[in-house]
């Protein structure tokens, strides 16, 4: 019996050691580990300003203006017909994939048959063009485009 009541007390004493929660090395975070965590956020490739040339029913061809600090830009669109006019669009890139995606939303000061669109395409060679590049509407008809610096 001393025994059981001696293993009692022990346990009863010990224990009150145990009351810290163990947190095993690998899950504290320091703030330099949260800095290592986090991905720095990398600038689009595509900011800047592009000469374009793209393709539905007609040769279309444009400059695209991208802005880094908004996410703004646009395209002066030409047709071979004469249409013309700016559209005005948001953008987003993906640098695990390189795609770059465009929205467009109004057409300014519109000459002729031009429409908005959503546009997708690749950023390679360092972001010196833009390759496999589609538009798609409604109201916009399908095309395809490609982009130079």
């Amino acid at each position: 019996m001393k025994i059981v009541v001696a293993l009692a007390s022990l346990l009863v004493a010990t224990s009150a050691f145990r009351t810290e929660r163990v947190v095993e090395p690998s899950s504290v975070a320091t703030p330099e580990a949260r800095v290592v965590a986090t991905p720095e956020p990398r600038a689009c490739p595509a900011v800047g300003t592009w000469q374009v040339e793209g393709t539905d029913s007609i040769h279309w061809s444009a400059e695209l203006v991208l802005l880094e600090e908004s996410n703004d830009g646009y395209f002066d669109w030409l047709s071979e017909n004469g249409d013309s006019g700016r559209e005005l669009l948001k953008y987003e890139y993906d640098p695990l994939t390189s795609t770059l995606r465009l929205h467009g939303f109004e057409i300014v000061e519109p000459h002729g048959n031009i429409t908005y669109a959503t546009y997708q395409a690749t950023v390679v060679s360092n972001g010196r063009l833009i390759v496999d590049g589609t538009w798609w509407g409604p109201p916009a008809m399908s095309g395809f485009w490609e982009a130079t610096r």
